[in-house]
């Protein structure tokens, strides 16, 4: 029987907060609906199954509090009490009940296996009906949409910048079903060919999953392990742009957006926070099953980003807000 935990899907994603008053309005206006308020934490919603996809908890300092991985199975989440220094099965208090059990990974960051959390009804949502020019199947009917807030399905990724790549991913893969769906390498000066980040996707054979759930990437020799963004999928186009046009009239800070990447093929539109946690709204993102091999990129070593290797376009030209961190 394999050692490694077997996950079915992202769940949620935790940050601490010093002021919740400010998330409480940031949240809203960047699509999530606010299922619980316990005052000192709340339980944000997409309008997907998941019963919450995003919580905020009252703190002294501003921090990431982790993911939250769904266990395929309670066998899964029981064998998630063997990774080394992990606490035991304890039971949830949030909407939905649910089991977990906390664990710290290779970096020292905290992160969570769940179980038994009862989703919820998604709501459904209208699909856009596009014409093409050979192809005109919209008729007599129109496009019309609200302003307003993006309408947020579901926590799609999240990841890390690192500055020990090698370990940080062994250790992903070796603990939960992920696997590479592209890997990014370089050839050192010595001619050793060396991986320098990658987006891992759930391996679940022959099912489809998103292209990926998490990710790593290499920042310069010394870099602390930080946080560079979590990732919620919108259901189109139309709505990332309502949402960036919402998010743009309250006076938020864009950090790089709207664009489409070229690893994922997602369109992106990614913000800052009140504290400097940067959020993406993304939509149509590749979605693969095992028959796709790894991808495999080889970039020149030491180069830093380049925009032409991350957005096949975008609106605004690539600046140092999508790169740096401001909160971790």
């Amino acid at each position: 029987m394999s050692s490694r935990i077997n996950i079915s899907r992202l769940s949620h994603i935790t940050y601490y907060h010093t002021d919740l008053d400010k998330m409480r309005v940031f949240n809203r206006d960047f699509g999530f609906e606010m299922l619980q308020d316990d005052g000192d934490r709340i339980y944000w919603a997409g309008y997907g199954p998941d019963a919450y996809c995003q919580v905020t908890v009252k703190s002294d300092k501003i921090a990431f509090g982790g993911a939250s991985w769904l266990a395929a199975s309670r066998d899964d989440l029981v064998k998630a009490t063997q990774i080394p220094g992990a606490g035991a099965i304890e039971k949830l208090t949030g909407p939905g009940g649910g089991e977990q059990v906390a664990f710290m990974d290779y970096f020292g960051k905290p992160g969570f296996v769940v179980f038994g959390i009862q989703e919820k009804t998604p709501a459904a949502q209208a699909k856009l009906t596009l014409n093409y020019p050979e192809e005109k199947v919209r008729c007599n009917d129109f496009q019309r949409f609200e302003q307003g807030p993006a309408k947020i399905n579901k926590l799609g990724h999240w990841g890390y910048v690192t500055g020990d790549f090698a370990g940080g991913s062994a250790w992903y893969r070796d603990t939960f079903n992920l696997r590479y769906s592209d890997v990014m390498e370089h050839e050192l000066p010595n001619g050793k060919v060396e991986e320098h980040g990658a987006f891992f996707r759930l391996d679940k054979k022959a099912e489809f999953v998103d292209h990926h759930c998490f990710f790593l990437l290499s920042g310069p020799p010394g870099t602390k392990t930080v946080l560079h963004h979590s990732s919620y999928e919108v259901s189109d186009y139309d709505q990332q742009n309502l949402g960036h046009a919402w998010l743009q009239s309250k006076s938020y800070e864009l950090s790089w957006g709207l664009g489409r990447h070229v690893l994922g093929s997602q369109i992106f539109d990614y913000w800052f926070d009140p504290t400097g946690f940067r959020v993406e709204h993304y939509a149509d993102g590749d979605w693969l099953n095992d028959t796709k091999e790894t991808g495999v990129h080889r970039t020149a070593f030491g180069a830093p980003p380049q925009e032409e290797d991350l957005a096949v376009w975008a609106q605004e030209p690539m600046t140092p807000a999508f790169v740096e961190i401001r909160a971790a």
